[in-house]
């Protein structure tokens, strides 16, 4: 059997070696001639899989791994008779966990002015409750901090209207991309709701690039508009738009979900999947172990800001901003920043969630470190 795999699926041999012959390509490299005789499909978000890539080949499965669709037009694989499979929630944690760390670093920015001084008396919007924007409320649940949803598609408790979450704090978004049925997403936060938002509230965007109309933004944010923006998620990737970035309070390469952990769950997912549609046992994994990591009593301290430390020792995301800054400052044109963006993806470190990270009991305040435990650190 021929397996072509997306090269920055990690693990990737070690899970589906012993079911084929893996062939590894660059995910937007991967073309109908490299899969023309192949059994199996993996990708992550950047490969389009459509009629165009599968027409005429013997594909008779794909997976992606990763929660998002849309690069997946599924109702030609189910026409085709083409198996697939999703990794849905693989690196929810890791999404989560990237907007605590843009939500406290921006909280604990002396040069922002904020309108309260504490944290539980901040309100946080969310736009989407699926598996990223359900744990964010918890994360935000956990330490307090009253949070809202919207989702039309669970009414049942993400039951506040788009409109209403103009006026939060925090606003942060996780939906799909789709542009058509009741509910499109394509634009959804248009001129009109952006220009409305909160003065000096955060926009984070973490889902989908064009969730965010980019141009309008940009223009919004050249005109003065008072908001701090959040973007690891872009139109047009990896060609994103150079002004736009350099506008941003915090500006990352799409990697919100690429913690290792969150990866390697998407891996084992795509390869129980697999098993079950060839009928074949899967074999227990190995090999994605937890790492213990204590983090050090000079990066903690009793304060409010013990939280929010111990955040920001498990995941700098100042680096990945550094990172994207760097990118922009060190490339001429919009090919050679393209090919940068995906580099640094493509090359990104293991970044470890926060339940890899102790900390002592005894060095913190009992508050802080329930607070830590909730948000999943352990403690010894």
């Amino acid at each position: 059997m021929k397996i072509v795999c997306d090269e920055n699926i990690p693990l990737a041999e070690s899970y589906f070696a012993s079911l084929g012959d893996l062939f590894f390509y660059p995910g937007r490299e991967i073309s109908a001639q490299h899969i023309k005789d192949a059994d199996v499909l993996l990708v992550r978000s950047i490969t389009q899989v459509n009629e165009k890539l599968l027409a005429g080949s013997t594909v008779s499965f794909v997976g992606t791994a990763t929660i998002g669709e849309d690069h997946i037009d599924k109702d030609y694989l189910h026409q085709s008779g083409i198996g697939f499979s999703s990794a849905p929630g693989c690196n929810a944690n890791s999404v989560a966990e990237y907007v605590l760390a843009a939500l406290f670093d921006w909280w604990e920015n002396p040069d922002i002015e904020k309108h309260v001084t504490k944290l539980n008396q901040l309100s946080v919007g969310i736009v989407g409750a699926g598996n990223v924007g359900s744990r964010v409320k918890q994360f935000c649940d956990s330490l307090g901090i009253p949070a809202f949803c919207y989702d039309p598609f669970k009414p049942e408790w993400a039951h506040i209207e788009l409109e209403d979450l103009r006026a939060a704090d925090v606003l942060s978004f996780h939906t799909p991309l789709t542009r058509s049925g009741p509910f499109p997403t394509y634009h959804l936060a248009g001129k009109e709701f952006l220009k409305r938002l909160k003065p000096g509230a955060l926009l984070l965007n973490s889902g989908r690039g064009a969730v965010v109309d980019n141009l309008a933004l940009m223009d919004l944010l050249n005109e003065g508009l008072p908001i701090h923006v959040c973007l690891d998620v872009w139109e047009n990737e990896p060609k994103i738009n150079r002004e736009l970035a350099a506008s941003c309070y915090l500006a990352t390469p799409h990697i919100a979900g690429y913690s290792y952990d969150g990866k390697v769950a998407g891996t084992d997912m795509l390869h129980q999947a697999l098993c079950q549609h060839l009928g074949v046992k899967s074999h227990e994994q190995r090999v994605g172990e937890m790492v213990r990591a204590d983090i050090p009593q000079s990066e903690i301290n009793a304060s409010q800001s013990a939280v929010a430390n111990c955040v920001r020792y498990a995941y700098s995301i100042r680096e990945d901003d550094l990172n994207l800054r760097t990118l922009l400052e060190s490339t001429v044109g919009a090919s050679e920043l393209a090919q940068g963006f995906d580099a640094l993806r493509k090359s990104y470190r293991k970044r470890r969630e926060f339940s890899c990270y102790t900390v002592r009991k005894d060095s913190l305040e009992p508050q802080a470190l329930a607070y830590l435990e909730k948000i999943g650190f352990r403690s010894s």
